[in-house]
């Protein structure tokens, strides 16, 4: 979705910060028009200065194959990554975020004994706090306990929004 140049900067800052696994810190990507990537990390924000600055055509092209819904969301293909766009009011976009999306074995696991007793859970947090990622793992965990234990009853999962089951195919 990124051009090359800004691709190339992206991965070299990952690299920068962590070499042995680029991605393992990274929560989102910002481009905003006219300035340079912004890298979310978990510790930390860092800007890409090697990088081109983000043009209208590079917002354009990552949009292009992108089909954003009401809350101007999309999600890839088979991932659980989620691109936000943030526009003006007379649709020109402005800034893309691009959420990095991952699958967390145990994520849930302090919530597991109210699962296995069929309870309601709400999860409330901060963005980045890694609600979607233990409610994900939460509907996994709630699956297996329907067929190795004892039925948990319905489990139902409204993502309106594809942030926890990616672009919406189902399961």
């Amino acid at each position: 979705l990124m051009a090359g140049a800004t691709r190339d900067a992206v991965q070299a800052k990952l690299e920068d910060v962590n070499a042995d696994d680029p991605f393992a810190s990274l929560v989102d990507i910002k481009l905003s028009l006219g300035r340079r990537p912004r890298l979310k990390l978990r510790e930390r924000v860092v800007e890409c200065t090697n990088a081109p600055l983000t043009s209208q055509e590079d917002i354009r092209a990552a949009c292009a194959p992108l089909s954003f819904d009401g809350m101007q969301r999309a999600a890839l293909p088979n991932e659980l990554h989620r691109i936000s766009r943030v526009a003006m009011a007379d649709g020109t976009v402005t800034a893309l975020v691009l959420r990095v999306g991952r699958t967390v074995r145990g994520a849930s696991h302090r919530v597991a004994d109210l699962i296995a007793a069929g309870k309601s859970i709400l999860f409330l947090g901060a963005p980045g706090a890694g609600k979607s990622t233990a409610l994900r793992d939460a509907a996994s965990f709630c699956g297996v306990c329907r067929e190795t234990r004892q039925p948990t009853g319905e489990c139902w999962v409204v993502d309106a929004s594809m942030e926890l089951g990616g672009d919406g195919a189902e399961a």
